[in-house]
């Protein structure tokens, strides 16, 4: 962990601070909305705790005890922090003082279970940056009696959606019956929809989908609509990926 006065790069210094994830900084560093010390700042830049750091105006302050939590989303609401159509968004679902989190990831609007929040931008950029592959396990109802045949074609690593192929999808058959199949899967990465466009492919309909896990983190205990805090060895288990696969 960086001491006072020690220069980092600007995007990772906005991240820290919870204004944004450090792409999106990246974003707006390149767009001119950034400024040092009421200098206009450039990619590369670097600045400390001391330095006057700027967002569109807005000043960014050093967040000294940020906040990880595990949240069991249920069907129905929305994950983002605000919506224009006025739904029922995740925020919802926590106490005000807690608010300030964003989200690590999306769920759509039907599908429930994992979804992890956080006020520390660089911990999300390191869960949703593609590069970091970070496994996540879902619960798949599928209706009707999905062969086998199907099923292995999540595996074959021929699978193309928007003109590119998509990793291997490992999954687990927990029970079939003429009237649904049940799966387990695990991706690693993130595509908008993933598994409900993959099956739409295979001609077969999605009823039920559940997120169980991601990286180390698991739903557990949680009942829907429910959170925890994470526990220090889960953060530092993330923190520490990160730094071994750099």
């Amino acid at each position: 962990m960086a001491t006072i006065n020690t220069p980092e790069r600007i995007q990772k210094l906005i991240a820290n601070a919870g204004y944004c994830s450090r792409r999106k900084a990246e974003e707006l560093i390149s767009a001119g909305k950034v400024f040092i010390n009421a200098k206009k700042a450039k990619l590369g830049d670097k600045a400390n705790d001391v330095s006057e750091i700027t967002v569109d105006g807005n000043h960014i302050a050093k967040q000294e005890h940020h906040i990880y939590i595990a949240l069991y989303k249920p069907k129905g609401y929305i994950s983002t922090t605000s919506d224009p159509e006025k739904r029922q968004t995740v925020l919802d679902l926590l106490p005000k003082e807690l608010q300030k989190v964003k989200p690590a990831g999306r769920l759509d609007e039907n599908s429930e279970g994992l979804m992890i929040l956080s006020t520390d931008g660089e911990f999300i950029n390191i869960l949703t940056h593609p590069k970091h592959h970070h496994e996540k396990t879902y619960k798949v109802s599928l209706k009707g009696e999905v062969s086998d045949e199907t099923l292995n074609k999540l595996i074959s690593g021929t699978i193309s959606l928007d003109g590119k192929i998509l990793n291997k999808m490992p999954y687990k058959l927990n029970e079939r019956t003429k009237d649904y199949t049940r799966i387990d899967i695990t991706l690693t990465e993130g595509r908008k929809r993933q598994i409900r466009e993959v099956f739409k492919l295979l001609k077969t309909y999605v009823v039920h989908l559940r997120r169980m896990k991601i990286g180390p983190i698991e739903l557990g205990t949680l009942r829907k609509g429910q959170f925890r805090h994470l526990t220090k060895t889960e953060i530092d288990t993330i923190f520490a990926n990160f730094h071994r696969i750099r």
